[in-house]
């Protein structure tokens, strides 16, 4: 029996950016899904639950940090793991991101292997590709 793939949900306004996450994390053997904002990001986890969630904290609608304490606060998405990512560094912002209940932060610029190195960290690796049986 094969271990599921892993599915990763990255919250994101910008979408340069969603599509650099999802190319390296797929590239890396993780299944992803991807919400534009804060307030979609809550319903595709609630609907699809992920195994984890990259969140970016700046975002309009719903910052990151509203819509982590949302899905801290449902017991449905309480226990999905949450990486925070960021460009808009302030002093106390990784305090702030802990304390709504993140489980790692990352400052941008963050290159692409960083994230995957924090996805594995928090959720394992993707399992191994089947072998094709040869003919």
């Amino acid at each position: 029996m094969t271990p599921a793939m892993k599915t990763i949900l990255v919250v994101d306004d910008d979408i340069d950016t969603r599509i650099i996450w999802r190319t390296a994390l797929e590239h890396h053997g993780y299944a992803t899904l991807d919400a534009s904002n804060g307030a979609e990001g809550i319903l595709m986890a609630r609907e699809q639950r992920p195994d984890l969630i990259v969140m970016n904290l700046s975002m309009p609608k719903l910052d990151g940090i509203s819509t982590t304490v949302l899905l801290r606060n449902d017991d449905a998405t309480a226990n999905i793991p949450i990486i925070a990512c960021t460009g808009f560094v302030r002093e106390d912002g990784a305090e702030e991101a802990e304390d709504a209940g993140v489980d790692a932060y990352l400052e941008k610029p963050c290159e692409p292997w960083r994230m995957v190195e924090e996805v594995r960290r928090l959720v394992g690796e993707p399992p191994a590709p089947r072998a094709i049986p040869e003919a």
